[in-house]
């Protein structure tokens, strides 16, 4: 599998998880392209090609966390947003797009947060 990381979380740490996600399904994971990829909002997002094995993820940086955090805490509303990666996120996101990969459709899936990834849970991502 070839990883290419354009986001400013650690490379080794993407790559652990990235490769865990892929034990997990019956394909050749050398033959795969994952890019991760910046993303400007909160939330993690992806898309894949049917039947082809190249997949973009995309998250939102570290500073991009942070920066929310601390407009939230200013505001006084009590919402705390994520200020660290979402591992089970992530592996929900790459798990949905694998599947995509392997020719599967949205109305063939069960929705992206019906995924049990909670075994992803245990991954630390660092920023670099």
């Amino acid at each position: 599998m070839r990883l290419v990381n354009l986001t400013k979380w650690e490379t080794r740490d993407l790559r652990k998880l990235v490769s865990a996600t892929f034990r997990a399904y019956p394909v050749d994971a050398r033959k795969y392209v994952v890019e991760v990829r910046p993303r400007r909002r909160l939330g993690t997002r992806g898309y894949a090609w049917y039947g082809l094995p190249r997949i973009v993820v995309f998250v939102p940086n570290p500073s991009l966390l942070r920066k929310t955090a601390r407009e939230y805490e200013e505001m006084g509303s009590g919402f705390r947003p994520p200020t660290d990666f979402d591992s089970v996120a992530f592996a929900r996101v790459l798990t949905h797009e694998i599947a995509h990969t392997l020719g599967v459709r949205h109305r063939d899936m069960p929705p992206l947060k019906t995924i049990n990834a909670d075994w992803a849970g245990g991954f630390t991502v660092r920023p670099r």
